[in-house]
C-alpha cells in the first residue's frame, strides 16, 4: 500500500498568509535543522509535498 505523503494547509492559514506563499517553503525544527518542502496546489488547496515524506518519516510522524 503507497502513503500519501502531503499535508493540506488549513484555510484559516491560507486566507491570512495564503497571497505570501512561495512555491518552496522552509521549516525549522528546535535543534536548527532546515527543511525545504514544496507546496502544491491539489484539488483546490495547498499542500506540502516534495520533501514532506522525508520530513515525516525522519521525525516519526504519524495521524493521531
Amino acid at each position: 500500500m503507497r502513503r500519501n505523503y502531503s499535508l493540506r494547509i488549513p484555510d484559516d492559514f491560507l486566507r491570512k498568509y495564503g497571497a505570501q506563499l512561495s512555491t518552496i517553503t522552509t521549516l525549522t525544527v528546535p535543534d536548527g535543522t532546515v527543511w525545504h518542502l514544496r507546496l502544491k496546489k491539489v484539488d483546490n488547496q495547498i499542500c506540502f509535498v516534495d520533501g514532506w515524506q522525508d520530513f515525516v518519516q525522519r521525525y516519526s510522524i504519524g495521524i493521531g
